[in-house]
């Protein structure tokens, strides 16, 4: 075998594996599933996630996770969590302006429901 084509089977063999390895690493769905519409007590919420569209999930994802544990999602543009995310932003300009840190959110690849 010449060295060219042993270099074209290689470069071969190397694309396949990388191929086949990929898709493990995307989303494959959106992860939620189903949504809540019922405002939540502030004081109750340990984590908003906003997850934005990417990969095989065309929209964007509200997560909120409770002190409880309690994990549900909800849609953008509900009237609470859209205050909710205007409050917090607020926060976030105001510790940057006295010099502490503190976030908004985060992102995640787990499935909620």
């Amino acid at each position: 075998m010449t060295s060219a084509a042993l270099l074209l089977l290689l470069a071969a063999g190397t694309l396949l594996c990388c191929f086949n390895i990929t898709p493990a690493f995307a989303r494959e769905s959106c992860d939620c599933i189903s949504y809540s519409v019922t405002p939540v007590p502030r004081r109750g919420i340990k984590k908003v996630e906003m997850i934005p569209p990417a990969g095989h999930c065309r929209r964007t994802e509200i997560i909120v996770t409770m002190k409880s544990g309690k994990v549900f999602c909800t849609k953008p543009g509900t009237r609470w969590i859209d205050e909710l995310f205007r409050n917090l932003q607020e926060r976030e300009l105001n510790s940057r302006s006295t010099g502490s840190t503190g976030s908004i959110g985060s992102t995640s690849t787990e499935p909620h429901v």
